[in-house]
């Protein structure tokens, strides 16, 4: 089949290593992973040189490490900036199954911005390349169990920006 698309692409195998910043990160499929201990529980952490120096992307990494309480907060202000009308317009209404299997239609409550940032909890850190950063965010049963990520497509700067509602 591979030669129907040419050759197949070799994966570069990534070594382990303890990290300063990061602690221990595990190579596998190209990508390094660790988890990191902040104030709102366990973030998972990604580096995938994704081509570039590995030492780039680990520098990227590291910058996003330290200022992850700002980068944080960034990223829930962007999400309240994107979803929070759609959470009180849409998405706080639903339907369900009771005890006796019937179904009941639900709402909750309307949330001001600092109740719907409350609800955010960062979750895992992805970086790729020299320049691309992914925030993953749980929202709990706000999105009916769908996450958010917010990437930065230039670096730690966080001026270019996407936000999306995942799964």
């Amino acid at each position: 089949m591979f030669r129907l698309f040419g050759r197949k692409i070799q994966i570069k195998h990534l070594p382990d290593l303890d990290h300063p910043t990061m602690g221990r990160l595990v190579g596998s499929s190209g990508v390094l992973e660790g988890r990191v201990e902040s104030d709102w529980g366990a973030i998972t952490v990604s580096i995938n040189p994704d081509g570039q120096p590995l030492e780039t992307s680990l520098s990227l990494a590291e910058r996003a490490m330290n200022g992850i309480v700002a980068l944080n907060n960034q990223g829930r202000d962007l999400i309240a900036a994107d979803a929070l009308d759609a959470y009180n317009s849409d998405w706080r209404f639903g339907e369900r199954l009771n005890a006796g299997g019937a179904t009941e239609r639900f709402e909750n409550p309307l949330l001001s911005k600092d109740g719907f940032i409350a609800s955010l909890t960062l979750s895992a850190v992805e970086v790729t390349g020299s320049t691309l950063i992914t925030l993953w965010f749980e929202c709990g049963e706000m999105f009916w169990g769908h996450s958010f990520s917010v990437t930065s497509f230039d670096g730690v700067g966080f001026s270019d920006v996407r936000v999306e509602l995942q799964g």
